[in-house]
C-alpha cells in the first residue's frame, strides 16, 4: 500500500523512493537467473544482430559500447527485455509488493507490459535524461515504472536519478528538449537543463547530497 507521504510526493514530483522494499536476496536471485540465461545463449552466438530472443521470450540487447576488459557473456549485454516472463523476476512482477504499489496508484486493472534488466557495465553509454512515456503512447494512461536496485547503486557507479516534476507526465505531459549529442538509439530524451535539481535514487549507504 502507498503511504500518505508517498502519495503526496507522487502527486507533487511524479515519483517516490521506497527503501528496502524487498529482501536483497530477491535481487541477487534475479541477477543470477538472468545472467545464467545470457551465458547459456551469449551474444557471441549472435554476431551482428542488434538484438535476439531467447526461447523463453526474453529479448537480449547487446551492448553498443563494450567495456574494456570484457570477459563474461554478460559484459557484452546492455539490457534484457521481458525479464518478467521468468523465475524470480516474474514472481516479483506478479507479487504483492509491486501489485500493491501500482494498484494503489492506478486502480485494480493493471498489467505488466515490459520489464528491463539493465546491466550498466562500467564504461557503457547508460541513459540520458528521458521520460518513458515518450516511448509508450498507449490509449490507456498513465503508466507507472518501478525501478528496483538489485545491487548497490551509488552516485559514483551510476544510480538512477530523477528530476522532480519532470517525472510527472501523468499530470504535466511530456517535457522534451533538443536531443543534443548523445548515444545512438535514444530519441525524445530530456536535455541537461535543470539536471542540477536531480534526485539520486541510489541505495542509502553510499548516497550523497
Amino acid at each position: 500500500m502507498v503511504t500518505d507521504d508517498e502519495r503526496e510526493q507522487w502527486e507533487r514530483d511524479g515519483f517516490f523512493i521506497r527503501r528496502a522494499a524487498v529482501d536483497p536476496s530477491v535481487g541477487h536471485a534475479m541477477s543470477d537467473e538472468l545472467i545464467a540465461l545470457v551465458r547459456d545463449d551469449p551474444p557471441s552466438a549472435h554476431i551482428d544482430e542488434r538484438a535476439y530472443v531467447l526461447a523463453n521470450g526474453v529479448l537480449v540487447q547487446p551492448e553498443g559500447k563494450v567495456p574494456e576488459g570484457a570477459a563474461q557473456p554478460e559484459d557484452y549485454v546492455a539490457k534484457l527485455f521481458n525479464a518478467h516472463l521468468v523465475g524470480t523476476t516474474r514472481d516479483f512482477a506478479q507479487g504483492e509488493v509491486a501489485a500493491d504499489i501500482v494498484s494503489d496508484l492506478l486502480g485494480p486493472d493493471i498489467d505488466v507490459f515490459q520489464t528491463q534488466f539493465i546491466l550498466k557495465n562500467p564504461g557503457a553509454w547508460g541513459q540520458p535524461w528521458h521520460q518513458d512515456s515518450y516511448y509508450f503512447r498507449f490509449d490507456q494512461q498513465p503508466q507507472v515504472g518501478l525501478w528496483l536496485a538489485i545491487t548497490e547503486a551509488t552516485l559514483e557507479n551510476g544510480c538512477l536519478s530523477v528530476l522532480p516534476r519532470q517525472g510527472a507526465p501523468h499530470r504535466d505531459g511530456l517535457s522534451l528538449w533538443p536531443r543534443g549529442d548523445r548515444q545512438p538509439g535514444i530519441a525524445g530524451h530530456l536535455g541537461a537543463a535543470g539536471s542540477g535539481d536531480a534526485v539520486g535514487a541510489g541505495t542509502p549507504r553510499r548516497l550523497k547530497t
